[in-house]
């Protein structure tokens, strides 16, 4: 940890999880951490004073679920805490982090810890500074299991009376695609003029007889944004984020497709586009054509009909697949354009280009690598790797401190203390005599138990170390006698980046990086 480290308050809302109470606003989580911290001196605050303000760092996620931690300002948080920034994290309360019980526990038993950020619940005060407890304490664990169960019964309600709006033809969201607006369910969507002339010009273009790939070429040269940047520049963008570079996001022929394929532009209302896997979890799928709920003329249509299935059927005609193999490889999903972020399609020939490729002008992405380089390349680094991770588990020595003797020492000493207690009843030896012993018992019981602590802490983030490197170093053997497989990629790659150069980057990199400053520390 960095000693210009701050502590961090963690502050999110989510109306989706039920969070309505006032108490539970940005400002109010705001002002209850404020005062927590204002009284604590080893942040700057002062328990005899107010103090107007204590230095810290402030990560928000306004209008995300607590079903996932796939939050924006939760992944700079976790980023900032593994460069050392972080001193601590506050929360309002525990389920401020999330409101899965497994995952949350995880933060709070593993991670946390091993990272070196001490957690505040302002709520439930429990202080991982303070506290000394082989596991989390019960009101910890049970308000963690009732946020799990209350974020199922919300999920199954909310399921239900979506589904309920659906089947009426009412909206149920105030979602839009690129050429429509909704400020609220009950006003419906209206056009937005903007996005729409971007939509009819697709469409106009399709009309003409261009295929999806010409359409998008022609887009690109004319500058016209694409749906993602037109959005977020209109502050209208609420999907995720992205691996591709934002300014190498062109038009490419699947978002002229999807566009062309939006029966939405001819009035239509279509929900229930996705299917839940998981409940609560944040976890779907596309669901078929026949189970989504559509009624006709229910907002203003951009296309006639007419226009639509023309455009459809043109596209349909003129399109050709794009060439991909659907058996595994070695390397299935780990391959990325260094250039743009996007993920490579491997061709049935065995080569691997980015989709970026087809708008070479625009993006500048281009050319192709074939895969038995790129493996070569892996196998490589993944030997090298897996002998990094072999020398430090080498050189991350177990404190070998004996737990149970010291245990044992503290029962005796406990017992001798009970036998000099029954003496000094009998008479048998003074009140100054049992007190001094009293006091060198207490000190000695002190010594052990703050070792034992420290041994299980230092065991604790070996042991979280080596769950992150052994499988590299075993890779490393396993791929020395059998060559690369898809397992081990699956297993051990993050990405593989390809562009001028070849890189790696491996799931275990952020850990080994911690493991190295602290060797070196």
């Amino acid at each position: 940890m960095r000693e210009d480290a701050l502590p961090a308050f963690y502050l999110r809302l989510s109306v989706a999880d039920g969070d309505k109470k006032e108490s539970d606003s940005i400002e109010n989580q705001r002002k209850l951490l404020l005062r927590y911290i204002g009284k604590m001196p080893e942040f700057g605050g002062s328990d005899i004073m107010e103090v107007p303000d204590v230095p810290h760092l402030e990560y928000i996620d306004d209008g995300y679920s607590g079903k996932n931690f796939n939050r924006p300002a939760f992944q700079r948080l976790i980023t900032d805490c593994r460069k050392g920034k972080v001193s601590a994290i506050l929360v309002k309360d525990v389920s401020r982090l999330g409101r899965d019980y497994v995952e949350v526990n995880s933060y709070l038993e593993d991670i946390f810890p091993f990272l070196r950020v001490r957690f505040i619940d302002a709520t439930l005060k429990y202080d991982t500074g303070t506290e000394c407890q082989s596991e989390l304490p019960f009101d910890v664990q049970f308000s963690n299991m009732v946020n799990t169960y209350y974020l199922k019964d919300i999920a199954i309600k909310s399921a239900a009376g979506r589904v309920a709006k659906w089947k009426r033809g009412e909206l149920a969201s105030t979602s839009t695609p690129i050429g429509y607006v909704c400020e609220d369910v009950k006003t419906g969507w209206s056009i937005d003029e903007d996005g729409a002339n971007i939509v009819r010009t697709v469409f106009d273009l399709a009309l003409t007889g261009l295929g999806t790939g010409a359409i998008a070429t022609e887009m690109n040269r004319r500058g016209i944004p694409t749906p993602y940047r037109y959005l977020k520049s209109k502050g209208l963008w609420r999907g995720g984020s992205f691996n591709t570079v934002e300014e190498k996001m062109v038009w490419d022929h699947a978002v002229v497709a999807n566009i062309l394929r939006n029966e939405a532009y001819t009035g239509m209302l279509v929900q229930g586009k996705t299917q839940s896997i998981v409940l609560g979890k944040g976890i779907s799928k596309p669901a078929p054509d026949n189970m989504r709920w559509k009624h006709e003329g229910k907002h203003e249509a951009i296309v006639s009909s007419e226009e639509f299935e023309k455009a459809k059927s043109v596209i349909r005609f003129l399109d050709s697949p794009v060439e991909r193999t659907e058996h595994d490889y070695t390397l299935k999903g780990a391959v990325r354009c260094k250039n743009c972020g996007r993920r490579m399609i491997r061709s049935m020939s065995g080569t691997f280009c980015c989709h970026g490729k087809h708008q070479k002008d625009f993006t500048g992405c281009s050319g192709t690598w074939k895969e038995e380089e790129i493996e070569k390349v892996v196998l490589a680094e993944l030997i090298r790797r897996g002998k990094q991770a072999a020398e430090l588990l080498r050189r991350l020595k177990r404190d070998d401190y004996d737990v149970s003797g010291a245990k044992k020492e503290i029962a005796d000493l406990k017992r001798e203390l009970t036998s000099k207690y029954m003496a000094y009843v009998r008479k048998e030896i003074s009140q100054e005599d049992y007190i001094a012993f009293q006091k060198e018992v207490r000190a000695k019981t002190a010594e052990l138990e703050g070792r034992i602590t420290v041994t299980r802490g230092s065991n604790e983030h070996l042991e979280e170390v080596e769950d992150a490197l052994k499988p590299l170093a075993d890779g490393r053997v396993a791929a020395e006698k059998n060559g690369l497989t898809q397992a081990m990629v699956q297993e051990l790659v993050e990405n593989v980046w390809v562009g001028d150069e070849i890189t790696v980057e491996f799931k275990a990199d952020s850990i080994m990086q911690i493991a190295e400053d602290e060797l070196v520390g």
